[in-house]
């Protein structure tokens, strides 16, 4: 009975550790070096992350790119590798299994639509044609892999396909038994795929089961119907958002799923611009998303986090996140009467102190863009401090005229 009750209140304290102690948390990484674009696909071998393809067609302009990436998260830097074998294509889909990558469908810049899978090998830097998907050939399809085999489909069609690596073969499965999506935002956890929005009148989220090859209905996305959104896993929860609607309005909400609950929890916004046409993927206990658009093509890259500033106490890993990069810049910088306060994380505490050393302004759990006003403050220079949840992660001069 005591080691029951021992267990008890252990399982309760970090749950309750994991629910009071951090918080969510986006920082803005390097950009993604080629030229901005949208519908690329992302994914994740080991400890490295992988994007590239996608198009932009502003200006009645369509062009679409065959460049491939890789992000080095302990650099924070990325380098191209071999162009993708399938050439040029946007709308595709990416996934891995074990220490290859695998990329299939999509389209070209003259809508040719594709039903081929290419085999990413990141030892060799190559890449090998496999036996093609065999339904429709299409863009706006999802994927994923669970347990060693690959899954592909949906993407204006309900079929769906599992797809063994080690036959390099393709079996039919079970149909997606609700109104089909299109670029739609999916995520694994354990053993289980999810797949949510991507239509136009409501948001499911269905659950797909390859030990049983059954779809399962669960609780619906909250937010507004949407395509185009991100999604990814980390930490045994879903995490969807950005989109736009089909109006294209944009979005830059963001829902946390619990599958234990098969509840959904409302986030803080996306600290980055609206967009849509976002890849997502994971690395470890971190998650991944850029590129897109929202009538401007996109190249910044994001991650987003549980941060526990009680573990970090003095701010060293986050400020190791930031590899160096100062996360707040003001201008103008003098300040007349008002300023930008632009951040790459998405929540900071600002502080400002006269040259006595007293704090005679304090601006909390801001976010990019946020409105400085220098109110009553008299005119001369200034000290600021950058912290998060009391960690200090920058300081800086700011001059008020």
């Amino acid at each position: 009975m005591k080691k029951l009750l021992l267990f008890l209140l252990i399982s309760i304290s970090l749950q309750s550790l994991a629910d009071t102690a951090g918080y969510y948390i986006w920082v803005q990484k390097a950009e993604f070096p080629p030229l901005a674009r949208h519908r690329a696909i992302g994914f994740s071998i080991g400890d490295k992350g992988y994007m590239g393809l996608g198009h932009i067609n502003a200006g009645g302009v369509n062009i679409a790119y065959p460049d491939f990436w890789e992000y080095d998260k302990s650099t924070n830097s990325w380098s191209q590798k071999a162009d993708f074998g399938g050439g040029t294509r946007f709308g595709a889909v990416g996934f891995s299994i074990g220490n290859k990558g695998y990329v299939g469908t999509g389209t070209s810049a003259s809508y040719v639509d594709f039903n081929d899978l290419w085999e990413y090998n990141a030892v060799t830097n190559t890449w090998t044609q496999k036996a093609p998907m065999p339904g429709t050939p299409r863009d706006g399809a999802t994927g994923f892999s669970i347990n060693g085999k690959g899954y592909m489909g949906l993407g204006y069609y309900n079929d769906w396909y599992e797809y063994n690596p080690q036959t390099d073969t393709w079996l039919a499965k079970a149909m997606y038994p609700s109104a089909v999506p299109s670029y739609s935002a999916s995520f694994v956890i354990d053993t289980v795929g999810y797949v949510t929005t991507g239509e136009y009148t409501y948001s499911s989220l269905l659950s797909y089961h390859p030990s049983i090859d059954t779809w399962l209905s669960q609780t619906p996305f909250p937010g507004m119907p949407r395509f185009g959104a991100t999604g990814f896993s980390i930490n045994g929860k879903g995490f969807v958002g950005l989109g736009c609607d089909y109006g294209y309005n944009d979005f830059k909400d963001f829902y946390e799923y619990n599958p234990v609950t098969n509840s959904w929890d409302t986030l803080g916004e996306f600290t980055g611009s609206r967009r849509h046409y976002v890849p997502g993927f994971n690395i470890g206990n971190k998650g991944y998303c850029g590129t897109g658009t929202n009538g401007t093509n996109l190249k910044d890259f994001w991650e987003f986090y549980f941060y526990i500033p009680t573990i970090d106490t003095t701010g060293i890993e986050l400020l190791s996140e930031l590899n160096g990069r100062n996360p707040v810049e003001i201008f103008p910088n003098p300040v007349s009467t008002t300023a930008t306060i632009q951040t790459s994380i998405s929540s900071v505490d600002f502080s400002i102190f006269n040259i006595s050393g007293k704090k005679v302004l304090e601006e909390k759990d801001i976010s990019t863009n946020y409105l400085f006003e220098r109110k009553n403050l008299e005119s001369g220079v200034y000290l600021f401090i950058v912290s998060v949840h009391g960690n200090k992660i920058q300081t800086g001069k700011i001059v008020l005229l």
